[in-house]
């Protein structure tokens, strides 16, 4: 407690270990028989399975619901948190390498490639370092996915810079002629976009929010239970969310959650970019 109170990245550092020891996690950790291969096969049934639910008629619905008895309601709420904590676990398991995850299912672990052996993809090993040059095995969109505990600097084909966090995910379009340049983040990521007043660059956020920026340094984190934090470095961008919208300026933070404005105030960086050491 004292050393919280007097260290401000030691409170950081204290979350990053909660957030590493949620069930989900230690589950994937001990599951070491989840592959990769499973995960992605029995999260996708689930999510056809949940697509198929929303397709049933508003009475048929109404029908089963009616003629539901309350142990039918119960069984179906058990299955239900069965089917959830399943899917932590799956998901969880999916943490444990870094991955380019691709539209059809397929991926490549990048720890077990060597070199440039893949046409516009080049990953340095030694310093977690991931260079993508254009589409990969004629994938024009990719997710990569970074593991528990690891940081990873990824280069896109038209050289902005994405410094990621450990269970990070980033949506990636892999063209570089596109005529806008854009991502997606679930996680934290420190993001250095290279100038190019033609193209601007469109960071996608959880609950309908996102930024524009043209050339600019900032940090994203979507992680803090619902809260969404943009803290912003060296340059200008705009904030939008559904509330409304906001121009972030040099040494500021943003915050909101779903549903609330943006709010703005001054940043310690030492606290804010102390995941990045």
């Amino acid at each position: 407690q004292k050393i919280l109170q007097e260290n401000p990245a030691a409170v950081i550092h204290r979350a990053n270990i909660i957030k590493l020891l949620t069930e989900g996690d230690m589950e994937g950790v001990k599951e070491e028989e989840v592959s990769i291969e499973r995960s992605i096969t029995q999260l996708k049934t689930q999510k056809i399975k949940r697509n198929i639910r929303a397709l049933r008629s508003p009475g048929t619905t109404i029908l089963i619901f009616l003629l539901a008895t309350l142990g039918a309601f119960l069984y179906k709420y058990r299955q239900q948190a069965k089917e959830s904590k399943k899917t932590v676990i799956l998901e969880a398991a999916m943490y444990k390498y870094p991955l380019l995850l691709f539209n059809d299912g397929s991926f490549i672990r990048l720890d077990t490639i060597n070199g440039n052996g893949i046409p516009n993809l080049l990953f340095d090993k030694q310093h977690n370092i991931l260079s993508i040059g254009g589409p990969i095995n004629n994938f024009s969109e990719a997710r990569f996915i970074t593991p528990r505990g690891a940081t990873y600097q990824l280069i896109l084909p038209e050289k902005s810079s994405i410094l990621t966090d450990g269970k990070t995910s980033v949506l990636l379009f892999l063209d570089p002629a596109l005529s806008s340049r854009e991502i997606a983040i679930s996680g934290q990521a420190f993001i250095e976009v290279a100038p190019d007043p033609r193209r601007p660059f469109i960071v996608d956020l959880p609950q309908k929010s996102k930024i524009r920026v043209l050339g600019t340094s900032f940090n994203i984190n979507t992680d803090e239970q619902g809260s969404i934090q943009a803290a912003l470095k060296t340059g200008k961008i705009q904030l939008e969310n559904e509330a409304g919208s906001t121009t972030l300026e040099p040494d500021s933070v943003a915050s909101w959650r779903k549903g609330t404005a943006i709010t703005k105030t001054k940043f310690n960086p030492d606290v804010i970019f102390s995941w990045q050491r």
